[in-house]
């Protein structure tokens, strides 16, 4: 009937209390973007993308698109992301439905990860596809929860990147 109706963990009203609801899947999407900076942001329950195709969306039908990829030189510096990826759907191809598209995805070459938080992804913390991308000096914790080969920084076997710095799967 077009009503939401919710049920608090102690069975109170919500009136009053702040309830927060996902809106959409991608704070920015930068398909073909060149030389752009994001720095010093928050985001919650949203991921940055460079491809928004990586992965097949989710399909799990292709695999390894970062080649064609013509996103390049994404500058991603001082941000806090906290659940950047959820997923439930485990039919389809877990890496190739999950592990290309999970996480920050930086997928072209060139791009720049750096003195980052990203907290909480049921894949990829950081999916790096493609070439020369440099993730450093980042923290990078509690992710692949739905654990399905994915972790702190996924690269889908198609990446030549540097990555330094730290990063803890729980």
């Amino acid at each position: 009937g077009g009503r939401l109706l919710l049920r608090t963990t102690d069975g109170a009203s919500p009136a009053g209390r702040t309830v927060e609801v996902k809106r959409r899947d991608f704070a920015f999407v930068l398909d073909g973007q060149s030389h752009v900076t994001i720095a010093d942001l928050e985001i919650f329950a949203a991921t940055i993308t460079t491809d928004s195709r990586s992965g097949d969306g989710g399909r799990g039908t292709t695999w390894a698109r970062a080649a064609s990829t013509t996103s390049h030189h994404v500058t991603l510096d001082h941000l806090t992301a906290r659940y950047v990826s959820h997923v439930t759907d485990l039919q389809g191809h877990m890496m190739g439905q999950w592990g290309q598209n999970t996480g920050l995805v930086l997928s072209g070459s060139d791009h720049a990860l750096s003195n980052s938080l990203v907290v909480g992804s049921a894949g990829n913390g950081v999916s790096a596809l493609g070439h020369r991308h440099r993730i450093w000096n980042n923290r990078i914790t509690d992710t692949n929860y739905v654990a399905i080969e994915c972790g702190c920084i996924g690269t889908g076997w198609t990446t030549d990147s540097a990555v330094e710095g730290s990063w803890n799967s729980v």
